[in-house]
C-alpha cells in the first residue's frame, strides 16, 4: 500500500475509534445526572470569582469553620462554575467533552500497535471499564493526563523526547491544580527511571516532583491532603475508597481488564521483558485491591502495557479481510458513534435536589443546619451553609465523624447526634426514607415543618422545638 494511502488509512481509523470511545464515555457521562461532588465544586469555583482568591481554609461548612482545607481542585470549580452559570446543568455533559474527546484520542494511539481490528476490541473494552467512572468530576482531567503521560514514556523508549518535556513542563503544573492526584506523575517517571534503568530521567522526575506542588496551597496542603483521604474514617467509609467488587452493577465492567492484568503479571513474572510495565500493572491491581476509585489507571495502563502483545496470529485475521473488510470495520465505530452521540444529546441533565426544601431554609434564615450526608455539596451550592459536606478529608479526623456516618446508617439517632455534638443546630434536613427520620419524629423537640417530594426522594426539614416560624 502507498504511504500516503497508509497514512489515509491510519488517520481515519484513529479518527473511527476515537469517536467510538468518547461517544460511549459522553453518553456515560451524561447518564451520571446532576449531582455530587461537583455542585461543591461549583459553590468553590463562584466564591473564587467572586472574592478574587484561592480559599485555603473552610469557608463552606459550619463544622470546622476555618480549619485548614488543600483546595486541590480549585481550579476545576472555576471551570465548571463558569460552564454551569453559562449553560445549566446541561453544560456539565458537554463542557467535559473535550477532555474525554482528547482521552478517546490517547487510547486510539496506545492501541493502534494491536492492529485495526485488535486496537478496536481493546479500544471498546477500556472504554466501558471506564464508563463507572464519568461523573463531572475533577478525575476527568487527571484520567487524560494520566494517559498522556504513558504515552509519552512510550514515545521517549523510541527516541522522542518532547512528549515528556511538554508532560512535565505543562502538563503536571496545569494537573496539580485540577486534582491531587497529580502525584501519579513523578511516581510514573520514577518507575520509568528506575525499573527501566533510565537515569537520563531522573532530572525530569525530580523536576515533575517540584511542579507538583505549584498550587496555591503548596506542600504543607498537599501533604496534609493525602494524610486525610488515606485514613481509616474515609477508607472504610467512603463507597468509592472500598475495594474493587466485580460483582456490583457497573464494576463488573472491570473483570476483563482485571484478567488481563493478572494474565500479564503471570506472564512476565516468568518471562523476561517490559520490567517497568510489569511493575506499572502489579501496582495498580494493589491499589485497586485497596481502592476502586484507582480502576481507570489500572484499564489505561493494562491498554499500554499488552496492546504489543497481541498474538501475530490473530492479526493475520484483519490482512485476510482485504480492503472491503477494513472499510466494514470502520464503518462500526463512526455508525455506532454517530448514534451514541445523538443519544448522549437527548439526556437531559435534570435538577433533581430538593431546592424547594433549601428555599425554606433560606425564607427562614437558618445558619446551622445538619444535612444528611448527600445533601452537604446539594447546600453548599443552594444555600445556607450546611453543618458539612462530602469534603470527608476535612471530616475524618473530627472524633464527631463516626456517629455522623452511624446516623447516616441508622445505627445513631440524628437527635442523638445532635444533642452532643451539634447542640447549636436549629434545623435537620433528612430523608424521610431512612431510619434515622423516625426519632426526628417521634421526638418531642423536633418538629416537621416542610415536605420536598424531590425526585430523589422525599426529603424532610425538621426545626428544633422554640424556634421561630
Amino acid at each position: 500500500m502507498a504511504p500516503g494511502r497508509s497514512r489515509r488509512s491510519r488517520g481515519t481509523w484513529l479518527a473511527g475509534v476515537t469517536l467510538l470511545t468518547s461517544s460511549i464515555l459522553i453518553i456515560a457521562l451524561a447518564h451520571h445526572g446532576f449531582s455530587g461532588d461537583v455542585l461543591m465544586d461549583i459553590a468553590n469555583g463562584r466564591f473564587i470569582l467572586a472574592h478574587g482568591y484561592v480559599p485555603l481554609r473552610n469557608v463552606m461548612t459550619q463544622a470546622m469553620y476555618g480549619h485548614p482545607w488543600s483546595n486541590s481542585e480549585w481550579l476545576f470549580g472555576v471551570i465548571v462554575a463558569e460552564i454551569y452559570d453559562h449553560f445549566g446543568p446541561q453544560g456539565l455533559v458537554w463542557g467535559p467533552a473535550p477532555v474525554l474527546v482528547a482521552t478517546s484520542f490517547l487510547i486510539a494511539l496506545l492501541v493502534q500497535r494491536a492492529g485495526q481490528l485488535w486496537g478496536l476490541v481493546l479500544a471498546v473494552v477500556t472504554a466501558f471499564s471506564l464508563t463507572m467512572a464519568m461523573a463531572p468530576r475533577p478525575q476527568l482531567f487527571s484520567y487524560l493526563f494520566f494517559a498522556f503521560g504513558i504515552w509519552a514514556v512510550l514515545r521517549h523508549r523510541k527516541g522522542v523526547e518532547w512528549p515528556l518535556v511538554a508532560f512535565v513542563v505543562a502538563v503536571v503544573p496545569l494537573w496539580a491544580n485540577l486534582h491531587a492526584s497529580v502525584f501519579l506523575a513523578p511516581v510514573l517517571l520514577a518507575a520509568e527511571a528506575f525499573f527501566g534503568r533510565r537515569r537520563d530521567l531522573i532530572w525530569l522526575t525530580l523536576a515533575s516532583l517540584a511542579l507538583s506542588f505549584a498550587h496555591p496551597g503548596g506542600v504543607a496542603t498537599s501533604g496534609s491532603f493525602l494524610a486525610s483521604i488515606f485514613s481509616p474514617g474515609v477508607v472504610n467509609r467512603i463507597q468509592e475508597w472500598g475495594s474493587l467488587n466485580l460483582l456490583q452493577a457497573g464494576s463488573w465492567l472491570m473483570a476483563p481488564i482485571v484478567l488481563v492484568a493478572l494474565l500479564y503479571t503471570v506472564r512476565r513474572a516468568s518471562r523476561r521483558g517490559d520490567e517497568t510495565g510489569s511493575m506499572w500493572t502489579l501496582a495498580w491491581l494493589v491499589a485497586t485491591a485497596i481502592s476502586a476509585r484507582f480502576a481507570p489507571y489500572l484499564s489505561l495502563t493494562v491498554l499500554a502495557v499488552t496492546a504489543p502483545l497481541v498474538p501475530l496470529r490473530l492479526r493475520r485475521i484483519e490482512r485476510t479481510a482485504g480492503r472491503m473488510g477494513t472499510a466494514a470495520l470502520l464503518a462500526v465505530p463512526l455508525v455506532f458513534g454517530s448514534f451514541s452521540v445523538a443519544a448522549a444529546m437527548s439526556v437531559t441533565m435534570q435538577v433533581t435536589q430538593p431546592v424547594g426544601a433549601f428555599a425554606y431554609l433560606r425564607e427562614h434564615h437558618a445558619t446551622d443546619v445538619l444535612p444528611f450526608y448527600s445533601l452537604g455539596n446539594d447546600m453548599d451550592l443552594y444555600g445556607p451553609r450546611p453543618f458539612l459536606d462530602s469534603r470527608a478529608e476535612l471530616w475524618t479526623h473530627a472524633p464527631w465523624w463516626r456517629d455522623y456516618v452511624k446516623a447516616n446508617l441508622g445505627f445513631v439517632s440524628p437527635v442523638a447526634f445532635v444533642a452532643r455534638w451539634d447542640p447549636s443546630a436549629r434545623y435537620v434536613v433528612w430523608p424521610l426514607h431512612y431510619p434515622g427520620s423516625r426519632s426526628l419524629l417521634r421526638s418531642p423537640r423536633w418538629h416537621l415543618v416542610f415536605v420536598d417530594r424531590a425526585p430523589d426522594g422525599t426529603i424532610g426539614v425538621f426545626r428544633r422545638v422554640g424556634e421561630g416560624a
